[in-house]
């Protein structure tokens, strides 16, 4: 490989191949780099890969803190879907009460019809 000027080779790395490392770069330590970095570029990984090209960071940036919660939001749809279900029970409560009073009414219309 031909490195360039000031460039930063963590222990361990390996650059294989016969490409050019450009300037400014760093290479993180234990990588392998098997394919050609551009000037002011950061490599890290087996398989080396860009991470920071240029002060412009470039691929996935897994701020943990940050991604969303898979269970918080499972929780979330859970308790959705359980104020729906109470909504629908209460509905459901009301028709049958409505129902109980218009058959009591029926029976007692038919007792009446019967004395008569």
């Amino acid at each position: 490989p031909t490195l360039g000027n000031n460039v930063i080779i963590g222990s361990g790395a390996k650059i294989l191949g016969p490409f050019k490392v450009g300037d400014d770069s760093k290479i993180g330590s234990n990588s392998v780099v098997v394919k050609e970095v551009p000037p002011t570029a950061t490599v890290v990984g087996i398989p080396g890969r860009v991470v920071i090209s240029g002060e412009k960071r470039v691929g996935v940036d897994l701020q943990h803190g940050k991604l969303p919660d898979p269970v918080a939001k499972a929780v979330s749809c859970v308790f959705d879907q359980l104020h729906r279900l109470e909504d629908r029970v209460e509905k459901l409560q009301a028709e049958q009460q409505q129902l109980q009073t218009e058959l009591a009414h029926y029976r007692k219309s038919e007792l009446e019809e019967e004395k008569v």
